[in-house]
């Protein structure tokens, strides 16, 4: 499957890579046109669901992040940038259809290969692996 970031996916994420302003993302796979030009046939690319920036949502944000994942009831990337490293998040629920688990699957570590910075990767299939607990474990420091 040839689904790409778009360009905007991209240096939004490099913004939060390197300025640390954006608390998290959320990215899912939709059907756009290729430029933004209406005339073109749609495309399926990864594309940012929903950034929100650490001044919008305090310093505890890892439950709202939670949320915007599983709010759409199916597959989503995100990442969160907690305790100064950036853990990417694959939301795949056993809910979720079987073609869009398997696109996701198949695309994920392209897309984790074009987000460079990433330090950690987890892949959650249910609400224990998306935890609290979870995320601050993952992004605990190793001293």
């Amino acid at each position: 499957l040839k689904i790409t970031a778009t360009d905007d996916t991209l240096a939004e994420f490099n913004d939060m890579k390197l300025k640390h302003k954006i608390a998290y993302m959320v990215f899912k796979v939709d059907k756009v046109a290729p430029d933004n030009d209406e005339s073109k046939k749609k495309e399926e690319r990864i594309i940012t669901e929903k950034s929100v920036l650490k001044a919008d949502c305090g310093d505890d944000y890892i439950d709202a992040f939670i949320e915007d994942c599983k709010n759409a009831g199916t597959c989503r990337y995100a990442v969160i940038d907690e305790n100064n490293k950036l853990l990417f998040v694959a939301w795949s629920p056993d809910t979720a259809k079987g073609k869009d688990k398997m696109v996701y699957a198949s695309i994920r570590e392209a897309f984790i290969e074009a987000l460079v910075g990433i330090q950690i990767k987890i892949q959650c299939t249910d609400d224990s692996e998306l935890s609290e607990e979870e995320i601050i474990k993952q992004t605990a420091s190793k001293v």
